[in-house]
């Protein structure tokens, strides 16, 4: 679930529940749940590389979902305010939702053009269910970053293969 109006609507249905004496654990749980997701992301992380501190990160997805330029309520800025605030170095892409992330964002991030170059040379690639539109582009440079890598080319230093893990 994610989005300002759904976060929006979560807190609305919660006081009204709260106003009539209804208790809703469902509902508690998911908005534990939606606020806790960038921190236990950002965890994993750490937990594969030891540490975020000075390490580049990517995340390909900005919006709180595919094909729209919202940012608003999006658990994609929420992650990067966390690797930003431990230390990460991040670089987004997601074109349409770009100058909308800027205005929350401003600059303690870097923006990129293309999924290539926000993962170009990163230590660590999240893509973000609003980067699910980039699952061809995974697929297919993960391919050609293997080719690369055996015939030697330099274009494997930049981006290298990578290991997936789900969280």
């Amino acid at each position: 679930m994610g989005g300002l109006f759904a976060e929006t609507d979560m807190e609305a249905l919660a006081e009204l529940a709260r106003v009539n004496g209804v208790p809703l654990k469902i509902l508690s749980a998911a908005r534990e749940v939606n606020h806790s997701q960038a921190e236990h992301v950002v965890s994993k992380i750490s937990g594969m590389m030891s540490s975020v501190r000075n390490k580049d990160v990517g995340l390909l997805g900005l919006a709180f979902k595919p094909n729209t330029n919202s940012v608003a309520g999006s658990s994609s800025l929420r992650l990067a305010q966390s690797l930003v605030a431990q230390g990460a170095r991040c670089g987004h892409t997601n074109p349409v939702a770009i100058p909308e992330a800027r205005l929350e964002l401003n600059s303690s991030v870097y923006y990129c053009d293309s999924a290539y170059g926000a993962a170009e040379g990163v230590d660590a690639l999240v893509v973000a269910p609003a980067g699910r539109n980039f699952a061809d582009w995974i697929s297919t440079h993960q391919a050609s970053a293997e080719a690369s890598a055996h015939r030697g080319h330099e274009k494997s230093a930049r981006l290298r293969p990578f290991a997936g893990h789900g969280i």
